[in-house]
Formats: structure tokens, C-alpha cells, sequence
């Protein structure tokens, strides 16, 4: 018997409008800002792989680990703005609710996973009711 499932809440729980080309112009401009050497990123490639290429580009340099969660708060609080934007008009996908309803009443324990900022995935499961179903949302922070 299945004890528990793990949601991603973008692309999985909802639609969420959010501008991720915009995003990656500023996650690279900021890791510029900060000291990537620009060759390594790319556009073209997830926010997620150039933070990775970014962090091990900043590691050979000597930056510690302490330095590497800064770059990353950093960066992260420059695409917060588009978080929340996006958060004020999130949409449930179809049959969410229902399914929520059933793990709950069969006892599966249900938990949010999200790469999102706190304050978007708290507006985004409040806006759409969503919030009522889950005793543990882990984001980002």
C-alpha cells in the first residue's frame, strides 16, 4: 500500500504562468554579475543546469560552500518577482482536487515539493484552495 505521495506543485498540481525565458535572462545576467564566467551558461539551457555549472564554475575558483548558498539566496531573490507575479493567477489542473480528496480519505499521507519561493507556493495554495490538503510544503528555502 502506497504511504505517502510527494507533489511537485508547478506543471503538476497547477498551471503556473510564469515567464521562465525572462527568468533565465536574469539568473544568467546575476551569476555574471557575481563572477560566472558568462562562456558556461546559456539560455538555451534550465535555470537549474546553469546553477549547477555556475556553482561548480565557482567551486574550481575556491568558493566555499557557504559562498555557493549566498550565490544561490542571491539569485534566486532576483527571479522572485516573477514568482509572484505568476503566483496571483495560478490554475488548478483538472482533477486535482478530487484527487487530493481521495488520498486523504483513503489516509496517504501528501506533502508540496517546490523549487518556488515560500511566499508564492503559501498565495498559490491559498488562491486555490489547495492549502487545506497539506500539512507539509517544502520549498526552495
Amino acid at each position: 500500500m502506497i504511504e505517502a505521495v510527494l507533489f511537485d506543485l508547478d506543471g503538476t498540481l497547477i498551471e503556473f504562468n510564469y515567464n521562465y525565458a525572462s527568468a533565465r535572462r536574469i539568473i544568467i545576467a546575476k551569476l555574471i554579475e557575481m563572477g560566472v564566467d558568462s562562456s558556461i551558461l546559456s539560455e538555451s539551457k534550465p535555470a537549474s543546469i546553469n546553477m549547477e555549472d555556475a556553482a561548480l564554475f565557482m567551486r574550481k575558483k575556491g568558493s566555499s560552500e557557504e559562498e555557493l548558498r549566498a550565490l544561490r539566496r542571491k539569485v534566486y531573490e532576483a527571479v522572485e518577482p516573477l514568482e509572484l507575479e505568476a503566483a496571483g493567477n495560478p490554475v488548478v489542473r483538472e482533477g486535482v482536487p478530487n484527487l487530493l480528496l481521495w488520498l486523504k480519505k483513503t489516509g496517504v499521507k501528501i506533502a508540496v515539493c517546490t523549487n518556488n519561493c515560500s511566499m508564492a507556493s503559501e498565495i498559490i495554495l491559498r488562491k486555490t484552495r489547495l492549502k487545506k490538503f497539506f500539512k507539509h510544503v517544502f520549498t526552495r528555502e
